[in-house]
């Protein structure tokens, strides 16, 4: 069967079948409340003829129907071997099969006993090919693909499923009635003789429900686990699964935590109970099922029951032959199958299934619930949209309820106009002070409209799968692997032997200096342990005097590896140097050794330059960061975008713009060029420090623009006009570094932005 693709992902109806018999039922009158219709089938079995109207056909052992989003109603015509359909005009045609009994290992247009048929919200159809072993998907061009299932005669009954496994090279065991879940993505199946309940998402198989030996056991326990009795049919809806268990005459219910239960049936093979509670009621061997808009489930056998929301079970209609297949059309009708000698007819049944209300009071109904991850979602917080439609606000204001795990927020849907959102977004946190979702988790997440006539009106459930524990990575330069001496006194660099510095050690790499150590430390600060970013040396990738070239050459591996751990998460990667390469520090290195006072054994450092001479961003260093451009760019991009392809775009990045700036009264700041006044016929021009900063910031902008999961700290806004008068850490060649009381203040307007 199929949900008619434009009703509500509540409704993952369920395509099921299995041959009709043991569903037989004697002649009863038909409840008031129904209207049943005939719409295919003169109620006899006999040759195939096609091409005339529906209700002159005959049909042999119709298993199951689907409807597509155009009102078609597909017919899976058992031991006639094909799917037929029924259109608008009243026309039975064949739609897959030949009529000639026959398996095409590669899926084709032969067909042996057909009996499930379902299709997803984009009109594909998918059908049990049971005698084959396979399931097959017909796309709206008619091109037919295998998606589950290997034919081969000498391992029918044999089972060879590993779960993550291709599912086409998964041996099937007659599969039977089949669901297709819009909301996942996940194909169902019914394997009747393996006693299980298969699931094929992005082309892996996997077991959700039952094991190889049939029977009946397992209840509160993993559904994995549990004993299944030839089921018949599946049902995805409302973040349940739901399993006819046919031989065991009962409906099993598969929570989103895997734990199983019996729905209904007390293990009598008969209709028994009506009015009571489901877990005390009997039924008679389950065929199928489809659930409505209201949520109440309809099941199909030798009549049709209703469990309603509370759990009452009750029977809206019976007709001789009883039912199989289920599906709803766009009208809320239901579709139905029926078999037995003399009654093989596909059937319009009205009054069963409860369509919208369109009564003008207070309702409305939750079409989807969705959530994402994304660079602009605050760190620990989950982006949750919620789609509605009919939402009344004529009374008192319609209001949400969505739960997520144990948790449940009620938010108000009505705004003061009187109007209600189509849309509804909320950001929801992973952990508060007395809860926490378990990281890498799936959990459920349902919503329904509350303070309305039918409070359950519209409830779909859905798996949400809680982001792994973020890390931090540094890829970059001496910024983040804390490259600094061990003192801050000013021409630290210069050798102990000098009287003007007291000794100190120089560290080229780190980790505990760094301001992303320091950035870990003040994020994960009154954050759960499973929550904290996850972070120690090894995600420090960052290496003091690495060119963008060495970055992503030697770092983008350790960082992709660590990334992929981290899917999915609020994953940051933070930028820093690495706006240099061979050539330009062999250029700023000449340079400082020749503008070095003769007087002096040691090359300056860029904050002790006196007089022009002595800048060190000659025109040579200049041209040369301008020629180095579009290399680190290329880099930088490469690089980021390796971050994003790991982390599946959830990665953020802060990138830190490059603080040279000095003195403002400095002659090396200023922004034109000066002409040497040893020697003003030489006119040989300098550029200032300031411009070749304003160089570097621009390239780095200009990587970053266009993209939303990049946060610049830019020291000279943040730190006033000069950032490294008072926290820079004395160094040679030009590369100044922020000391303890800069790495904290760095970190911490790296945490304001990143929590913005």
């Amino acid at each position: 069967m199929k949900k008619y693709s434009r009703l509500p992902r509540l409704a993952n109806f369920l395509a099921l079948a299995g041959l009709l018999a043991g569903m037989l039922g004697s002649a009863a009158p038909v409840r008031a409340a129904a209207s049943i219709g005939i719409l295919a089938g003169n109620g006899t079995d006999g040759p195939l003829i096609n091409d005339i109207p529906a209700t002159d056909a005959q049909l042999w052992g119709p298993s199951d129907v689907a409807v597509t989003s155009d009102g078609t109603v597909f017919i899976a015509d058992t031991f006639h071997h094909q799917i037929r359909k029924v259109g608008a005009d009243g026309i039975i045609r064949a739609a897959l099969g030949t009529g000639t009994p026959g398996c095409d290992p590669a899926g084709g247009n032969m067909l042996v006993q057909p009996r499930g048929i379902t299709t997803d919200a984009s009109d594909n159809i998918y059908v049990s090919n049971t005698l084959c072993g396979i399931v097959e998907r017909v796309d709206t061009t008619g091109a037919v693909t295998v998606v589950a299932g290997h034919y081969d005669p000498n391992a029918f009954y044999t089972s060879n499923i590993v779960d993550g496994m291709p599912a086409t090279q998964a041996f099937l065991s007659q599969p039977a009635g089949l669901d297709y879940d819009d909301t996942t993505g996940s194909l169902y199946i019914a394997d009747q003789y393996s006693q299980r309940i298969l699931k094929v998402t992005n082309g892996a198989i996997s077991v959700v429900a039952g094991t190889i030996n049939n029977g009946y056991a397992g209840d509160g326990g993993p559904a994995t686990s549990a004993q299944l009795n030839y089921p018949n049919s599946v049902l995805s809806a409302g973040g349940n699964l739901y399993i006819a268990d046919a031989s065991n005459c009962r409906v099993r219910v598969v929570d989103a935590t895997g734990i199983i239960r019996t729905l209904i049936g007390n293990g009598s093979c008969s209709n028994t109970g009506d009015g009571g509670p489901a877990a005390l009621a009997g039924i008679s061997g389950p065929a199928d099922m489809v659930m409505d808009p209201s949520g109440n489930l309809i099941l199909s056998s030798t009549s049709l029951r209703k469990i309603t929301p509370d759990g009452t079970v009750t029977s809206d209609a019976e007709v001789l032959g009883g039912y199989g297949g289920l599906a709803l059309d766009p009208s809320y009708n239901l579709i139905a199958t029926g078999g037995g000698a003399g009654h093989q007819y596909v059937y319009k049944v009205s009054g069963v299934a409860v369509p919208p209300v369109t009564d003008g009071k207070q309702h409305g109904r939750v079409n989807s619930v969705s959530w994402t991850v994304t660079p602009t979602t605050a760190l620990w917080n989950i982006d949750v949209t919620v789609t509605t439609s009919g939402v009344s606000c004529q009374t008192t204001g319609a209001t949400l309820v969505i739960t997520v795990g144990t948790w449940t927020k009620r938010p108000t849907l009505c705004a003061a106009d009187g109007s209600a959102p189509a849309t509804f977004n909320f950001s929801w946190k992973v952990f508060n002070k007395n809860q926490s979702l378990p990281p890498g988790t799936a959990v459920p997440i349902t919503a329904y409209v509350a303070k309305s006539d039918a409070p359950h009106y519209g409830g779909p459930t859905t798996q949400l799968t809680v982001p792994f524990q973020p890390t931090l990575i540094g890829v970059g330069d001496s910024y983040l692997s804390g490259h600094h001496q061990t003192s801050d006194e000013p021409l630290c660099a210069i050798p102990p032997s000098s009287a003007l510095c007291a000794p100190s050690t120089f560290v080229a790499n780190d980790p505990a200096f760094s301001w992303v150590t320091r950035l870990a430390a003040k994020l994960n600060t009154n954050v759960p342990t499973q929550w904290q970013l996850a972070y120690d040396t090894n995600h420090l990738l960052a290496r003091s005097g690495a060119t963008t070239q060495q970055m992503v050459d030697s770092q983008s591996y350790d960082m992709i590896q660590l990334l992929q751990g981290h899917s999915n998460s609020w994953n940051i990667v933070a930028l820093s140097g690495g706006a240099n390469d061979a050539d330009f520090a062999s250029a700023l290195t000449a340079f400082y050794n020749a503008h070095t006072p003769q007087n002096l054994i040691f090359p300056l450092a860029p904050w002790a330059v006196k007089t022009w001479s002595d800048c060190p961003n000659t025109e040579a260093v200049y041209n040369r960061a301008l020629g180095q451009q579009a290399a680190i760019t290329a880099n930088l991009r490469e690089l980021m975008q390796r971050a994003r392809d790991a982390s599946n775009g959830a990665v953020r990045f802060v990138d830190m713009l490059y603080p040279y700036t000095l003195k403002a009264d400095n002659v090396c700041n200023v922004d034109t060029p000066l002409v040497n006044p040893d020697d003003p016929s030489s006119a040989l021009t300098w550029h200032g420090a300031k411009s070749t900063v304003d160089t570097l910031d621009a390239m780095h902008l200009s990587v970053d623009s266009g993209y939303n999961d990049v946060t610049v700290v830019d020291l000279r806004t943040n730190f006033n006009a000069n950032p490294l008068l008072l926290i820079q850490q004395t160094r040679n060649y030009g590369y100044p570094h922020p000391n303890d009381s800069g790495q904290d203040k760095i970190s911490k307007v790296s945490n304001q932005l990143l929590k913005q």
